[in-house]
């Protein structure tokens, strides 16, 4: 996995997570995002996921799927604001919202559907507002 972090210049922490490569995910599988651009120390890779300290972070998460849905989890948890149903199509997913967190978790993408999906072009960018 590549990784790149950054000193944090007085700004909000701030990361960017993206594999553009097509992938398959099996229903309930985690998404793929191995090149991360991290900035801040509010933000850090996790093993299996995004790990965010306390605080309030915008969302944002876009990419193409085929033959599946997306949902992001926070600990595990579905995050049903962040939820784009399963489609059997073609389409662009564009996810955005808050999240306030008091303690940390992890955050991840998954495919919430039953069988396999097909993604491309995926981006997750997390910005920490306070």
């Amino acid at each position: 996995m590549e990784n790149s972090k950054r000193a944090h210049a007085r700004g909000p922490d701030c990361a960017m997570g993206y594999e553009i490569a097509e992938q398959r995910v099996p229903g309930g599988g985690s998404l793929r995002l191995p090149v991360w651009e991290i900035y801040g120390e509010g933000i850090r890779q996790a093993e299996d996921g995004l790990l965010m300290e306390r605080g309030l972070y915008l969302v944002q998460f876009t990419g193409e799927a085929r033959g599946a849905g997306l949902v992001l989890t926070l600990n595990g948890a579905k995050l049903r604001h962040m939820e784009a149903l399963p489609s059997e199509r073609e389409r662009r997913l564009a996810l955005q919202g808050l999240l306030s967190l008091t303690a940390p978790a992890v955050l991840r993408a998954e495919n919430n559907g039953e069988k396999e999906g097909l993604y491309r072009r995926t981006v997750m960018t997390i910005l920490r507002l306070h």
